[in-house]
């Protein structure tokens, strides 16, 4: 890909901050240095973005490194998209992928983009395209027996005449969201190289690179840990700082250290109750408000418009049709 766009590899990694060497068969590319690189590549291809789709198409399970290889040797096509969604930060995506099963079968990935700034948002969207379809194929032989349809949160790329053929499925463009729609038993196709005791031994290395490299749990996380796992905990300030232990002064000022206020908190908690109740269609909308204590249907309708940039309306339409109860994983 350098040598067709006209850049010298050695001039390229030195302005994005990357060591030459890092693509050596020897070396493990670390999610910083990839994310260094995705930056440098966009900052170098403004104007040509037809090539956006064909650097993930360029991708192969084995440049993940050990994460790679807990790829190829996993049981099943669900065993690898549950990884991929564990160990996000190894897999140089922005982009947060959910893995949504449905009770007759069949299944969707959805993918989350909020808070990719401006045109990169695009770019992440058009690599993971080539490099989602790429991955199925190398990883369990054939794209085109799985993948029923896909659905993309962005315009056609300028050249998709071009690339259309390489997608044994339709692609549907400007859509709401992003999603891989699967056919039904496709999370059960095996992989063409599945080991269990590789895939355990290389997912234990994929488990001591993410704590190595995590940073210290913030208060932010502590608190959304605890809204998620707590379906009606909606804390005023005294009851949230004496929960962690502190005076309400020290708390908020934690918080606003962070970059954060406890409403703010709240309310993204509330709208990811909301995405799992929807979901699941087991309550109304009046229902929901009340559980979640919005003043009444029409205050948690535009508070998940403000949130999500999407009506509840478009959100529920987005969704399969209802088979039987949906696995939803939901987060950020």
């Amino acid at each position: 890909m350098s040598r067709r766009m006209g850049i010298n590899w050695q001039d390229f990694c030195r302005r994005s901050g990357v060591d030459p060497t890092v693509t050596d068969m020897q070396n493990a590319v670390t999610a910083g240095a990839e994310l260094r690189l995705q930056q440098g590549f966009f900052a170098a291809t403004t104007n040509t973005s037809n090539l956006w789709v064909e650097l993930g198409l360029g991708y192969r399970a084995a440049s993940y490194g050990s994460f790679g290889i807990a790829m190829m040797t996993a049981e099943n096509l669900g065993e690898i998209f549950a990884g991929c969604s564990q160990y996000q930060a190894l897999t140089y995506s922005l982009i947060k992928y959910n893995l949504i099963a449905a009770a007759d079968g069949s299944s969707r990935l959805v993918g989350e983009d909020a808070g990719i700034p401006g045109a990169f948002r695009n770019f992440s969207l058009y690599r993971d395209l080539g490099l989602i379809r790429t991955l199925i194929q190398d990883l369990t032989g054939n794209s085109g027996e799985v993948v029923e349809g896909i659905s993309l949160a962005a315009p056609p790329p300028e050249n998709w005449d071009e690339l259309q053929a390489s997608f044994p499925c339709p692609v549907e463009f400007n859509a709401q969201i992003t999603q891989w729609r699967f056919r039904r038993g496709a999370t059960s196709v095996p992989a063409i190289m599945s080991d269990r005791n590789l895939c355990d031994a290389y997912t234990q290395e994929c488990v001591r690179q993410i704590t190595a490299c995590q940073p210290p749990v913030s208060l932010v996380q502590r608190l959304e840990a605890l809204l998620d796992s707590d379906e009606d905990w909606f804390p005023s300030l005294s009851e949230a700082a004496r929960r962690f232990a502190m005076s309400e002064r020290t708390f908020h000022r934690r918080l606003k250290d962070e970059g954060r206020t406890l409403s703010e908190v709240i309310n993204d908690a509330k709208i990811r109750k909301a995405k799992k109740l929807l979901a699941s269609r087991s309550a109304s909308l009046p229902d929901i408000a009340m559980k979640l204590r919005f003043s009444d249907a029409s205050g948690l309708s535009r508070a998940f418009k403000r949130q999500t940039g999407m009506s509840i309306k478009d959100f529920r339409e987005a969704l399969p049709p209802l088979g039987g109860a949906l696995s939803m994983l939901y987060r950020h």
